[in-house]
């Protein structure tokens, strides 16, 4: 008969007496069974927590990337930007700096021709003075020659005046003279 109480047992079927209590094994398996199931239940909610919050970074941390990527983007654009603009300033600078070279060697050219003309302009000077002198000598020339011009034409109007009186007295000489001569006879045929 333990056979067969054996064997209901283990097919699970009633067995003519009935048992006791249940063990304490079996109740400290139970509340191992319930332990490991509270732990398990803490663990999942903590994992589930864990993964909620590492869900919701992982969103974030996309959103930033997101963020930082179009940030990136935004500020390679205002790079090119900015090296486009530092090369066309770099090229005006060179053309300025050439521009100031070619205005450099234009303002020596002019600072030469300045310095010629400022010699021919002492040259200039030097000979007005030269030809106010001779103005001047020509000028004191003049007045010396106009006044011996009037001096002469004053002694050429004396000298006509005195020979006009000459001549009249030459004739009246002449006159007198024919005058006091005879006649002579006239040619005899």
């Amino acid at each position: 008969m333990d056979r067969d109480l054996e064997s209901a047992a283990w097919k699970g079927e009633p067995t003519g007496s009935s048992p006791g209590p249940a063990p304490l094994w079996v109740w400290l398996f139970v509340l191992a069974l319930g332990a490991i199931a509270i732990y398990s239940g803490y663990s999942a909610l903590t994992r589930y927590q864990l993964y909620q919050e590492a869900e919701t970074a992982r969103v974030a941390l996309a959103r930033d990337k997101d963020r930082l990527e179009a940030n990136a983007s935004d500020l390679k654009q205002q790079l090119d930007q900015a090296n486009k603009r530092n090369d066309a300033t770099e090229s005006a600078l060179k053309q300025s700096r050439a521009d100031t070279a070619a205005a450099s060697a234009q303002i020596g050219d002019l600072q030469g021709q300045v310095v010629k003309l400022q010699g021919q302009v002492n040259d200039l000077q030097a000979k007005t003075g030269t030809l106010e002198s001779a103005v001047t000598t020509a000028e004191a020339n003049f007045k010396e020659a106009t006044t011996a011009k009037e001096t002469l034409q004053r002694e050429v109007d004396s000298l006509k005046g005195e020979l006009a009186v000459t001549q009249k007295k030459l004739e009246e000489a002449l006159a007198d003279l024919a005058r006091a001569r005879p006649q002579p006879a006239p040619p005899a045929p």
